[in-house]
């Protein structure tokens, strides 16, 4: 599971990089990353009106984690970095959290999910991709 970890970071720094989020020297940019957004998002007014507060909120808590990291010596130098990956991840739980209440899906599912972002739970981000290019061999069955 580890090397899967690893190739999930290298593959979102590359992506990143690709659309000019990361730059050469590892920091995420706020301009790229907004202009890519507002690209993806359309019309939808709620996003549009929150993207820039999210971005930013983002970035902020993406340079205190490595900031924290640093100060404790547990900052990784080498290796793909974790940047996008955690900036994608804190940005997936504003949407999440910024949804109006008039346009949140109710079923037991989404509830549920809701209360574990509430309550700070995002294990289960990613598992989709997980089970959707390494499928178990129950899958199979």
């Amino acid at each position: 599971m580890q090397q899967v970890k690893e190739q999930m970071i290298c593959i979102t720094e590359c992506v990143a990089k690709r659309f000019q989020s990361l730059d050469e020297h590892g920091e995420l940019q706020r301009e790229a990353i907004l202009k890519g957004l507002r690209e993806q998002i359309g019309t939808v007014q709620w996003k549009l009106d929150a993207i820039e507060g999210y971005v930013d909120t983002c970035l902020a808590e993406v340079k205190e984690k490595r900031e924290q990291k640093q100060k404790a010596g547990e900052l990784k130098e080498e290796g793909c970095s974790r940047a996008p990956l955690a900036f994608h991840s804190c940005m997936w739980r504003q949407f999440w959290n910024g949804c109006p209440a008039d346009l949140r899906v109710d079923s037991p599912k989404c509830n549920k999910l809701r209360e574990r972002v509430a309550n700070g739970d995002t294990r289960f981000f990613g598992k989709h991709f997980l089970h959707k290019y390494y499928p178990s061999p129950r899958d199979e069955e």
